[in-house]
């Protein structure tokens, strides 16, 4: 190999003061892409299921109403017989 090559292939980058090769910044954009997928899918599961217990307790506050009415129209028949 040339000298030249040898340079080139060797190249460093400083960042912040430290130097690294480029291949450990190649492989820290991968784990920076990988650890926000990670934490978007996280994110999202969150949110999927805060929807599905919203709509459960609204369910459920529907039902109770329903068994107020009822025990109140029994209640009411009670009266009237």
């Amino acid at each position: 190999m040339t000298k030249k090559i040898r340079m080139c292939m060797n190249r460093k980058r400083e960042y912040a003061g430290i130097w690294l090769s480029a291949n450990y910044t190649v492989e820290a954009s991968w784990i920076m892409a990988i650890s926000m997928g990670i934490l978007l899918f996280a994110i999202l599961c969150g949110y999927e299921l805060f929807e599905e217990t919203l709509e459960d307790v609204t369910r459920m506050g529907q039902e109770i109403s329903c068994v107020e009415l009822f025990r109140a129209a029994a209640g009411g028949r009670e009266i009237i017989d």
